[in-house]
């Protein structure tokens, strides 16, 4: 059909594209599809996404036979052409993609890709368990590094660092006065639990004791936030003894983001899924994506993390029957590429399990006779041939026991099934008492730990407070109240629901929390954050927009309601305010804001929108009049309503 079509229009642009996608990923013939995403590139008139997307098919060409340098100078080749990136709703952002690839595949520079901290308050974050700061700085123009045994220059912790002290001006100098050593002193010794580190900080130098590898790195991480370059690199003199609460910290739903590495070290996370947009998405393992997946994948892996990659297309869209041999194959071979780059799988079975594949609800009747049996049979599998291959399940009765589970078959005895047949090294999704839980008691714990046999990963579903998005300047009490004491060591790890390009600075306070949970205090954790991420005294600048802001949370994203038409004041003055704030944050540190924008920006555009519409509102009192008279005449009967009174 291809051909024919070909034939009948040949300069068609999308029949073009079809034709060369179709023989790129079937794998049928890479030489027919190369010349046609050639001939894409160069028609002057191709949309920025198409051109992007003809980019993407010979980037892999390239990566097909083996030539990543012709890949990489591709990537460049079109990052060049600062094509825009703009995408309509639901489509796919091929420019954004390319560019996010480009500097993922070029490995360290993501490290610095927000250059944080912008200003850190020359403390270490998160909340140190144990920290005794001065007031007394030291100017540091050059560092001189002794490491101990074991330890290189490329050692994690510095190759996180050294770009930082580079931008800051402060040079590394064997002959330097001030001396940082790692491991290399013997009268500091850190705190003997898992991550921890000592560090200490005086005139001539600091050093810095690692319990493991984990504490060495967070021990350097903590060393750059120490910190303060508003006026030439100077660092706080201290001393820390530092570790962390949780054992397991970090985020779920994100994509395969160059602004992840950063931001999460920043905050001394471990634990990243990657389950959105090119994270093993309907699109296939190409070349291209398993290049990015296993870039990043080391990237982290390096810093300590474990990494997993969410596999809906491999799950539910479409939906495979686990009877089937075949779908046993597929999943082994897809898995064990990402199992062979040293990552995990999260395996869906949230809102669209039901109903079964027709051969599965032959065979197996429900899913509890048949998933987890699945499951551990594929996981040993991959196990033995890969050693660090982990895997988490989000089974499809994700919540409870509060709110009702309306699948066709029982959700105790799906869960109990889970405790007797799922391997006990298979992590198991749980988002609380509901769908979106908060408030979490122990007899919730208790009831899904009993059912599964095994401690929960928690979810936290929804966290944002506006309508499931946030303002920037917006502190999450929720880290620390919605939980009772004890929570932390009940649970395997506590994930956010998550989009972090959106969400950053307020994800890594989550950090903050898991940290140091006693030693939290979500207001100081989000200046913090929000000063990091966009320079000092920028949290003062956007506060007062946020708690404006706050009060047309009813106009959900500015949709009005016809109680707006009272409330026009009200209105104009949170217009008044966002737009003012915006304009004094951009004027502080614009590029930024633009590099991270959150949801402020469409915040403010919520409440523009929410006041012209309250104001260009038809007269609701003659649209509903047949409405109000019949309440009134109700009212008589009901209350002895009258109208004079």
């Amino acid at each position: 059909l291809l051909e024919q079509m070909m034939a009948i229009d040949s300069g068609n642009p999308e029949f073009l594209m079809e034709y060369a996608n179709y023989h790129l990923l079937t794998l049928e013939d890479i030489a027919r599809a190369e010349p046609v995403y050639k001939k894409l590139i160069a028609l002057t008139n191709l949309p920025p996404q198409r051109c992007a997307e003809a980019y993407c098919g010979l980037v892999n060409v390239a990566l097909l036979r083996g030539n990543r340098a012709e890949a990489m100078q591709l990537l460049n080749e079109c990052k060049a052409l600062n094509l825009s990136n703009s995408a309509g709703r639901g489509q796919a952002n091929y420019v954004a993609q390319l560019l996010n690839t480009v500097e993922i595949l070029d490995g360290d520079a993501v490290l610095d890709h927000f250059q944080l901290p912008l200003y850190s308050g020359a403390k270490a974050f998160p909340q140190a368990q144990e920290a005794d700061y001065t007031e007394t700085f030291v100017p540091v123009k050059s560092i001189r590094i002794e490491l101990g045994k074991g330890l290189d220059m490329k050692a994690p912790g510095l190759r996180y660092i050294l770009p930082k002290l580079k931008r800051m001006g402060v040079a590394i100098d064997n002959s330097a006065k001030f001396v940082l050593k790692v491991n290399a002193d013997d009268t500091l010794k850190a705190p003997e639990k898992k991550e921890g580190y000592a560090l200490k900080v005086a005139k001539a130098g600091a050093s810095i004791a690692g319990f493991d590898n984990q504490g060495v790195t967070w021990g350097l991480v903590s060393f750059i936030q120490l910190f303060d370059n508003q006026e030439g690199a100077k660092v706080r003199v201290c001393a820390i003894n530092d570790w962390p609460t949780m054992a397991v910290r970090g985020f779920y739903n994100t994509d395969v983001n160059a602004m992840l590495p950063e931001m999460a070290i920043y905050s001394k996370m471990n634990l990243v899924i990657m389950q959105s947009a090119n994270a093993l998405g309907g699109g296939g393992l190409t070349p291209l994506l398993e290049a990015e997946m296993k870039a990043m994948t080391g990237i982290l892996r390096d810093f300590g993390f474990q990494v997993m990659y969410g596999a809906f297309a491999y799950t539910m869209y479409p939906k495979y029957p686990l009877t089937s041999e075949r779908t046993f194959q597929l999943h082994q071979e897809v898995f064990g590429k990402v199992a062979a780059m040293g990552a995990g799988i999260y395996f869906p079975y949230d809102d669209s399990r039901y109903p079964l594949h027709p051969q599965d609800e032959k065979i197996s009747k429900i899913g509890a006779n048949q998933d987890p049996q699945y499951l551990t049979k594929l996981y040993r599998a991959l196990k033995a041939k890969y050693p660090t291959f982990s895997m988490i399940f989000c089974p499809p009765f994700y919540w409870g026991p509060d709110a009702p589970a309306s699948y066709p078959e029982d959700r105790e005895n799906y869960l109990r099934s889970l405790g007797e047949n799922l391997d006990p090294d298979i992590l198991v999704f749980w988002t609380g008492p509901r769908v979106k839980g908060y408030r979490v008691t122990s007899d919730n714990v208790k009831w899904i730990t009993d059912l599964i046999k095994r401690k929960p990963t928690y979810g936290q579903n929804g966290w944002c407070p506006h309508n499931l998005i946030n303002y920037i300047a917006d502190p999450i009490y929720g880290w620390k109240t919605w939980h009772y004491d004890g929570f932390q060591q009940d649970v395997q790890s506590y994930l956010c629901n998550s989009s972090v390009g959106v969400q950053a600075p307020l994800v890594c306070t989550l950090g903050d929390w898991e940290w140091n949970g006693k030693g939290f205090d979500a207001d100081r954790s989000t200046e913090t954050m929000v000063d990091v991420y966009y320079g000092k005294g920028m949290y003062a600048i956007l506060r007062p927009a946020a708690i404006e802001l706050a009060k047309i949370d009813k106009y959900r994203y500015g949709d009005i309601t016809p109680e707006a038409v009272l409330e026009i004041p009200m209105l104009e003055q949170v217009d008044k305010v966002a737009k003012e704030t915006l304009a004094k944050a951009e004027a502080y540190n614009k590029p930024a804001l633009d590099r991270m924008p959150c949801y402020f920006k469409p915040g403010v555009g919520f409440a523009e929108k929410a006041l012209a519409a309250a104001r260009k509102a038809p007269d609701f009192y003659k649209r509903y009049q047949k409405e109000i008279e019949s309440v009134k005449e109700q009212a008589k009967t009901d209350l002895g309503y009258d109208s004079a009174k």
